[in-house]
């Protein structure tokens, strides 16, 4: 006879809110709140993030960190620096008022194995049309201090936000309400500045506003604007981010930054021969720009 332990099926790793059927169509079109199974994860205690945070130092590019007041509005490169190295920052995360961010924690093998199970799990809510398309998965874990404030702004990465510790409140924005995010911030954001979304007074009334506990995770669509508050616990977050394919919409609004900056006003992406046109226009460019730099 078989014991209880020996039938029991193994962990669901991700609970999605109702039927597949029913989420599939939101993939990368709207917001939803998720279920995980990552809250009392040994790896993401605070203990065990500085000594992960040493090796991740030693990688060019794949560590940040700051501290200091920060409003909702404010841009990256305007928030203050700190004198603390990452090893301080993390060691008084509760009283620092900072925010740091370890990117390719994959590549440590522990965190790898995380990533490579979760990614088999989560790529089960993308269509399979969209699912194809996803590429390069990558975790960063992201740690903050009590009542910490992630300014405003935008991702070109299909994103998943886990919350592993603490408590945070995340408002996500429709990526089509250009009350919310105009054409041309859309079009700089793709050319030339990665923090080209800007703060509107009043847009919060337009939010989508989720409240995030350990074991709850949120997926933010490509393009979707969005700020977080971190609630009165220091808080721990994994963001499970996939590069996904948008050469189309992007070369579309890189178009039409040229365009702009000729003088004229654009038509925002929507119609398909002005579409192709500018796609091609594009293409023109982008050959004759990379012909000049390699000769």
């Amino acid at each position: 006879m078989q014991t209880a332990a020996a039938v029991a099926e193994p962990q669901t790793l991700v609970t999605w809110p109702g039927d597949l059927a029913q989420v599939q169509p939101k993939f990368d079109s709207e917001p939803f709140v998720f279920s995980h199974q990552l809250a009392a994860h040994p790896l993401f205690r605070v203990e065990e993030l500085l000594e992960l945070v040493k090796s991740v130092s030693k990688r060019p590019g794949d560590l940040y960190y700051d501290a200091g007041d920060v409003r909702v509005d404010q841009k990256w490169g305007t928030i203050p620096v700190t004198s603390m190295t990452h090893e301080e920052v993390l060691s008084r995360i509760e009283t620092a008022g900072a925010w740091l961010i370890m990117k390719h924690v994959e590549e440590d093998p522990r965190y790898g194995k995380i990533l490579k199970d979760y990614t088999d799990a989560i790529l089960e809510v993308a269509p399979p049309e969209k699912r194809k398309l996803l590429r390069n998965p990558e975790m960063l874990i992201i740690v903050s201090s009590p009542n910490r404030i992630t300014p405003f702004h935008i991702d070109g990465e299909c994103n998943f936000l886990l919350q592993v510790q603490g408590h945070k409140t995340v408002r996500v924005f429709d990526r089509s309400n250009r009350s919310v995010l105009t054409e041309e911030e859309i079009e700089r954001f793709y050319t030339v500045d990665g923090f080209a979304a800007n703060f509107k007074p009043g847009i919060d009334e337009h939010a989508h506003q989720f409240e995030l506990t350990p074991g709850k995770a949120i997926h933010i669509p490509v393009l979707c604007p969005h700020w977080v508050r971190n609630g009165s616990e220091v808080s721990v977050s994994i963001s499970v981010n996939y590069e996904f394919p948008d050469w189309y919409r992007a070369d579309l609004y890189r178009a039409n930054w040229h365009i702009r900056r000729a003088g004229f006003k654009p038509t925002p992406p929507g119609s398909k021969l002005r579409d192709a046109v500018k796609r091609l226009s594009y293409k023109s460019i982008r050959y004759i720009r990379n012909g000049r730099q390699s000769g």
